[in-house]
């Protein structure tokens, strides 16, 4: 309901960042205002990016690059840790096993 009640008032504020601060684009960020962009993008002067579908296009391009796993950095799947206390299949999983 957020993109009913807030809708006028999001295309205002769209608006007003492009005049005010001279903005060449704005991106609808959150979920809940998902598909608003689309719906508006006639009533603002500069391009509306949807984060959401944003989002999922990027993934969409990472799965088509098919990037191999990580080894090491960041990304890499983190070292197994011991656990107590959680399901066998669970505590497998965390180790590795």
């Amino acid at each position: 309901e957020v993109q009913e009640e807030k809708e006028a008032l999001l295309v205002d504020l769209a608006a007003r960042t492009v005049a005010e601060d001279r903005a060449d684009v704005v991106i609808l960020a959150g979920a809940p205002l998902a598909g608003l962009a689309a719906r508006v993008a006639d009533r603002v002067p500069v391009p509306l990016v949807d984060g959401v579908q944003a989002a999922v296009k990027q993934v969409e391009a990472l799965i088509s690059l098919r990037p191999r796993k990580a080894t090491a950095g960041s990304y890499r799947r983190p070292a197994p840790k011991p656990s107590l206390g959680l399901p066998s299949s669970l505590a497998r999983r965390i180790s590795h096993g």
